[in-house]
């Protein structure tokens, strides 16, 4: 059974799915166990990992790491993966996405529908017994028209 060690705090629904999806394959592939280390802006952060990566005899790591000593976790010999959303770090495995070209996409596919302005993309208007209670004029405060 593989040890993977997580670095990630999982309050983005992109990380929740991407916890989902290695769940998904560690279940497909044979049993992984998780353990999950909060992330934590301490400067003792890097150690407390190694210790208890080695302490548990963790596999691999896998996290969301941006502010801490890469280097310094990869001398424990393990493979890392990150997520990142800005920098790529050489040497080690990154997930991360093209968030610029996905921006350029999706602004192209707009303009190709003839929406050009920002103000053509606002969100309907909520739906539901408040918004209709709004809508009428109930619920809400009556301007005095004397």
């Amino acid at each position: 059974m593989l040890k993977i060690l997580l670095l990630s705090d999982f309050t983005s629904e992109y990380s929740r799915l991407l916890l989902r999806g290695f769940l998904r394959y560690s279940k497909e592939v044979g049993g992984w166990s998780f353990y999950r280390i909060p992330l934590t802006p301490d400067d003792r952060y890097e150690n407390t990992v190694i210790k208890i990566a080695q302490k548990w005899g963790a596999d691999a790591i896998i996290g969301q790491i941006s502010d801490v000593n890469v280097q310094k976790l990869k001398s424990i010999g393990i493979p890392i993966i990150l997520q990142n959303y800005t920098d790529r770090i050489s040497g080690i495995s990154n997930i991360t996405g093209d968030y610029w070209g996905t921006g350029i996409m999706a602004a192209n596919y707009f303009l190709k529908k003839g929406i050009s302005t920002s103000r053509s993309m606002a969100r309907a208007p909520p739906s539901g017994p408040e918004s209709a209670k709004k809508a009428s004029g109930k619920g809400s405060p009556k301007a005095d028209t004397r």
